[in-house]
């Protein structure tokens, strides 16, 4: 009894994509045409060269579309109008809003998101050291502009560079340093209050060099280094010998 072969199913179905005559393909596969009409007939039944062409074409046009390009040039590569790359892209399911045009729009909205949030944490980066989405953060904790953490590390920065003291922290590292203690709510100057000071007032500010201590032991810090010359201002400026 003949049981047909994958083998089999596979050369006929290359054969009649070539357009070859069943009964060169009968020959091909060494069975007889009766044969052949008994076990593959109804596996191909409605089978044709151009049916497999249509189909092709459409699954083109349809990846085509969906990856953005017009249907004005779809047409254009096969010959064909708009319009009637319109009615078979439909077949396949498809309408405008799924590809051309407003695939293109959107792709290039999305490019234009991304080029403009690399730009925004270009700039953050260079001038605070972090990205735009944690200087969004930074922004959020606080209604007052004057009281969120970018504030008062600007205004610490300046204050430093004004004093000419190297300034080398990101405000990621400032803030990771003031979250770590859990005193940013007792943050300020005054009495059991707490500053960023380094470490016996001297170097820069960079992450090893600074701590979290009260105002008070801060400014004593800065007496115990800076003792003759807060005493030479304080002479100068009340007029003492």
């Amino acid at each position: 009894m003949y049981v047909p072969s994958y083998k089999h199913l596979s050369i006929i179905a290359s054969e009649m994509d070539r357009k070859t005559p069943k009964s060169q393909i009968c020959n091909l596969i060494g069975l007889s045409y009766v044969c052949f009409k008994k076990h593959y007939d109804d596996l191909f039944k409605g089978y044709s060269c151009a049916g497999r062409l249509i189909d092709k074409r459409l699954d083109d046009m349809c990846q085509r579309y969906k990856a953005g390009e017009t249907m004005k040039s779809i047409g254009e590569s096969y010959g064909i109008t708009r319009e009637r790359v319109r009615q078979v892209i439909k077949k396949g399911g498809l309408s405008g809003k799924d590809g051309g045009q407003s695939v293109s729009a959107f792709k290039n909205a999305c490019e234009r998101h991304r080029k403009n949030k690399e730009r925004a944490d270009q700039n953050k980066i260079q001038v605070l050291g972090c990205t735009k989405s944690e200087y969004d953060y930074y922004r959020s904790m606080d209604k007052d502009y004057s009281k969120t953490p970018i504030m008062k590390y600007r205004q610490q920065k300046i204050n430093a560079i004004r004093r000419g003291i190297e300034w080398k922290m990101t405000i990621n590292e400032w803030w990771g340093l003031w979250d770590r203690s859990g005193k940013w709510e007792m943050r300020g100057l005054g009495k059991d209050k707490y500053v960023m000071g380094r470490i016996a007032d001297s170097g820069s500010y960079e992450v090893g060099n600074v701590e979290i201590i009260l105002h008070g032991q801060n400014s004593k810090d800065y007496y115990a280094v800076h003792k003759d010359e807060w005493r030479e201002k304080m002479i100068a400026s009340h007029g003492w010998e």
